[in-house]
C-alpha cells in the first residue's frame, strides 16, 4: 500500500545523506562468480541486441537496471540520448537523486540529457510520453522479466498514439537481480543514494523511493 509519509521520510533522508558507502546486497566473491559464469556472456548478447535495434535511441534512466542498460548502450558504441523523469508516478523524487542520475549519464558522455519534470502513471505511459513529447521512436529500457512479468521479449512494441509505434529495446529483459548487481560490481557503477541507504537485491529505485 502506498504510504506518503514513508515516501516523504525516505526522500528527506536521501537529501540529508552525504557520501555513504554502498552496502552490497550480495557478497563480492559471489558477484565476481556470477559475472564470470553468467553475466559476461549475457552482456555480449545485450550489446548485440542494442546494436541491432537501438540506433538513434533514447534511454529512460530511472534506476539500477536502466543504468546497466545505458552503460551497455554506451559501451556498444551506440549514440544515445537520456531522459530522466523527476517523478515516480505522482511522487517527486529527491533533487539529489536526479542530480546523481544526471551525473552518471554525463560521466558516460551521452549526446543529450532531457529532464522530464511531470508526473506519469505506469512505465507504458512514460514510454508514450517520451515518444510523443520528445519524438523518439526507439526507447532503451531497464525492464526485466523478473520484475515486469508482462514483458516477454528482447524487443517489445508499444503503441504511442494512433498511427505511430514506439519500439522498446529491453537488453536486460532476461537478467536476474544477481546478474544486474554483478555487472554493477564488475564495472563499479556509481548508484544513487537510495540504493546506498537501503540496497535490496530485487527492488527498483521507484520502490525504494
Amino acid at each position: 500500500m502506498y504510504d506518503r509519509e514513508k515516501v516523504e521520510f525516505v526522500c528527506a533522508l536521501c537529501d540529508s545523506i552525504v557520501d555513504v558507502e554502498l552496502m552490497w546486497p550480495y557478497k563480492p566473491e559471489y558477484l565476481e562468480t556470477v559475472y564470470a559464469v553468467k553475466t559476461r556472456e549475457k552482456e555480449k548478447r545485450a550489446r548485440e541486441v542494442i546494436r541491432r535495434h537501438a540506433s538513434n535511441a533514447v534511454v529512460a534512466l530511472s534506476g539500477k537496471d536502466s543504468m546497466v542498460a545505458l552503460h551497455l548502450a554506451v559501451t556498444a558504441e551506440i549514440d544515445v540520448d537520456v531522459v530522466i523523469a523527476t517523478y515516480v508516478a505522482e511522487t517527486r523524487i529527491p533533487a539529489k537523486v536526479v542530480d546523481e542520475l544526471r551525473a552518471f549519464a554525463e560521466g558516460l558522455d551521452v549526446r543529450r540529457i532531457i529532464i522530464h519534470d511531470e508526473p506519469w502513471d505506469v512505465h507504458a505511459s512514460l514510454f508514450r510520453i517520451i515518444s510523443n513529447r520528445y519524438g523518439y521512436n526507439v526507447v532503451v529500457t531497464g525492464l526485466r522479466r523478473e520484475e515486469n512479468r508482462h514483458h516477454f521479449g528482447a524487443v517489445e512494441y508499444e503503441m504511442a498514439r494512433p498511427g505511430k509505434m514506439v519500439k522498446l529495446v529491453n537488453p536486460v529483459i532476461d537478467w536476474s537481480s544477481a546478474e544486474v548487481w554483478s555487472y554493477i560490481y564488475h564495472y563499479r557503477l556509481s548508484l544513487p543514494t537510495p540504493y546506498r541507504i537501503g540496497a535490496s537485491p530485487n527492488v527498483s529505485l521507484q520502490h525504494l523511493i
